[in-house]
């Protein structure tokens, strides 16, 4: 069965063997779904905005330039991934699929007509989308193989800050001096591509960078960029992960802090009415940690443990994919 997965533009373009060394949650994701989906005997090609070169085959799946997607070639099932321009043409494709990352406004061009099914990422993304139709909408979790996810014998006093800077890293730096008061001796470790950070869109560009250069620089706090192994060893050493969410819309499933939480991290969080609600077992209330609480309480609507990629792809990708194309026979 041929599967065509069709991202968004992104910016300086990728290559999927970042995934070694840096990659956006985003990106990431779609490396692995694609990865898992060729273990399965699918034949997958990506369109993207591939790095240096017009084609590349990796683990079995072929990446091409985004232009290079025909939207008239007859295909089984298109996944668009983020990428809702590609419904502005029509599609020849079997099954057409629209796979959400984000919170985001009903299609208004008409192009919603040609989509088959949509994909959210766990009930708070559904609920921000009501606009979906009931009969043709479905969640689709994203994976984490939780072996390669484990918890260390031994953690340190130390707290991750993992995510874009966006994502809360100012609040946490500004209650950083308190924080210290509250927990004797803890370091904090802030894991992200800070390089990004000056032409990161929405963030204030250089003087925002120039702001956080100057808040990072306090004492406890040291900033590194990792590859996928040193991410993992990170989150193995720390003892909380730390995420205070400013906006709830910006985090749809917690694909971070589902790793951590695997790696034996208490999770530090703003609240729960986000995408942490599915996935977060128990968790410390950022406003109460910052004070020196460090009991996690749990979480009654705790519904997503780690399921890794190639099972979610033979427990729900594949059904789901299978039941529409013989619907459609």
């Amino acid at each position: 069965m041929d599967i065509a997965i069709v991202s968004n533009h992104i910016a300086g373009g990728w290559h999927p063997s970042d995934l070694s060394k840096f990659l956006g949650g985003n990106e990431e994701c779609l490396v692995l779904l694609a990865k898992a989906m060729a273990e399965a005997g699918l034949h997958v090609e990506v369109y993207t905005t591939l790095r240096g070169r017009d084609w590349v085959s990796a683990e079995g799946v072929i990446y091409r330039q985004r232009e290079m997607f025909d939207p008239r070639e007859e295909i089984d099932v298109l996944i668009s991934w983020k990428a809702r321009d590609v419904f502005f043409h029509p599609l020849s494709a079997t099954l057409k699929i629209y796979a959400s990352q984000d919170v985001e406004p009903q299609f208004s061009n008409g192009g919603d007509r040609q989509i088959d099914y949509y994909i959210t990422l766990g009930t708070y993304h559904r609920e921000r989308l009501a606009w979906l139709p009931e009969n043709r909408s479905v969640t689709i979790p994203l994976g984490v193989d939780q072996a390669e996810y484990t918890p260390a014998d031994v953690k340190e006093n130390l707290a991750i800050y993992a995510t874009s800077p966006d994502r809360g890293l100012e609040r946490l730096l500004v209650d950083w001096p308190r924080i210290q008061s509250a927990h004797t001796g803890l370091q904090l470790l802030i894991t992200y591509d800070w390089s990004r950070l000056a032409t990161m869109s929405g963030l204030g560009g250089a003087a925002y960078a120039k702001r956080l250069e100057a808040l990072a620089g306090q004492d406890g706090i040291e900033r590194a960029t990792f590859d996928s192994d040193g991410i993992k060893e990170a989150f193995q050493r720390a003892r909380y992960y730390v995420h205070p969410l400013p906006n709830p819309d910006a985090d749809l499933f917690g694909f971070g802090a589902m790793k951590a939480q695997a790696c034996g991290c208490t999770l530090v969080l703003s609240g729960l009415d986000c995408g942490f609600r599915d996935m977060a077992r128990s968790w410390v209330p950022y406003s109460e940690w910052v004070s020196g609480r460090v009991d996690a309480q749990e979480n009654p609507r705790f519904c997503q443990p780690a399921i890794p990629w190639r099972q979610i792809v033979d427990d729900h990708w594949i059904p789901l994919i299978h039941r529409e194309i013989n619907n459609a026979a």
